[in-house]
């Protein structure tokens, strides 16, 4: 295996370790730091695996995510790194409609995260790896094309983690309310 391919998984693996960490956090916030970060080795790992729209798509969401933690995000803004990450993405991708999967992955998440409740973030992460996995094993990103599938489940346990919370929150609500009758 050629030398850039190595560096370059190696770089996916610390970047998707922390995303596949992200998946079990509770909040938002938390998740779009760890994001953020995520974003920063993925523009790496991108450039080692000749991946240009992957290292583009990474680096806007790195402008995106940090200001959704700034809690700044608006529908402007959010048109505006799509489109710069659009007009990037055609004009140095290299590997036809294929290369185009970050853009796909990207764009509906980029209009929906700043409004999405943790759970909402988890389904749309879910949505974005699973374009990922397919655009990571196509660029000889294994440890990415792994680390996406891992992702993906710690987002369905994650969401089942809050999901049951919800649920006991609410039984302790009927308890509540059947004491006071």
């Amino acid at each position: 295996m050629e030398k850039h391919i190595i560096i370059g998984n190696l770089f996916s693996m610390a970047s998707m370790t922390l995303i596949m960490v992200g998946g079990l956090v509770k909040t938002k916030s938390r998740f779009i730091l760890i994001q953020m970060i995520h974003n920063m080795l993925s523009v790496i790992s991108g450039v080692f695996l000749l991946a240009p729209t992957a290292a583009i798509t990474a680096s806007t969401s790195c402008i995106r995510d940090y200001i959704t933690y700034r809690e700044k995000m608006t529908f402007r803004i959010s048109a505006i790194i799509s489109g710069v990450t659009v007009i990037m993405s055609i004009i140095y991708n290299r590997t036809e409609l294929f290369g185009y999967l970050p853009l796909i992955a990207m764009i509906p998440y980029a209009f929906l995260i700043a409004k999405a409740d943790d759970i909402q973030t988890k389904f749309l992460t879910i949505y974005t790896m699973i374009l990922w996995c397919i655009y990571d094993f196509g660029t000889k990103n294994y440890v990415g094309s792994l680390f996406d599938v891992i992702t993906i489940t710690t987002c369905i346990n994650g969401i089942m983690q809050l999901k049951e919370s919800e649920r006991i929150k609410a039984n302790r609500l009927a308890e509540m309310l059947a004491d006071i009758i």
